[in-house]
């Protein structure tokens, strides 16, 4: 594996569902070519969610679904054979007890890819898109997500091998 460089850098992408319950992307705008054969080893990926509250989840069952794709052709973000879901945050509401009860809620969700074999997920960053999709909600969500990632420089055939490895084949 090529070396990484001592330093993380910082990625933040927001993408807000066109409509409530409405599977929508966002493609984080990276600026780099696919010529240049650079992957982003992930770190970790912090998530925000705006509006996470018992008016807009107002029934047991009701859902969030945000991650990271390549591509912007997903379907089915639950559908996690399908390489091009880099990775999910799924918030389900469960009511239990009391309708007064509540909790507090802490925020960011962070997935923390650092003790993976490399130090994280090596991906092309180009294309890469922020999902999101509602399941029962009662308006349309906001997520932010905050990206630790080190840029790698591969080799040709490593990088096309990387690209090939998240590429979905469909008709």
């Amino acid at each position: 594996m090529p070396t990484k460089m001592e330093f993380v850098n910082l990625a933040h992408i927001q993408v807000v569902e066109s409509a409530a319950n409405t599977l929508t992307f966002k493609k984080l705008e990276t600026g780099i070519s696919i010529v240049e054969k650079v992957a982003w080893l992930i770190h970790r990926i912090s998530y925000y969610l705006t509006t996470v509250n018992a008016t807009l989840f107002n029934g047991t069952g009701d859902s969030i679904s945000v991650g990271l794709g390549s591509s912007n052709s997903i379907t089915n973000v639950e559908d996690m054979s399908n390489p091009a879901i880099l990775d999910l945050l799924t918030l389900i509401r469960q009511d239990l007890g009391a309708a007064a009860s509540g909790v507090f809620q802490v925020l960011p969700w962070q997935h923390d890819f650092a003790e993976l074999p490399g130090g994280g997920i090596l991906i092309p960053p180009n294309p890469l898109y922020a999902f999101i999709q509602g399941g029962g909600l009662t308006a349309a969500m906001t997520a932010r997500l905050r990206l630790w990632y080190t840029p790698v420089e591969l080799k040709v055939d490593e990088y096309w091998q990387l690209v090939e490895m998240y590429r979905v084949i469909s008709s």
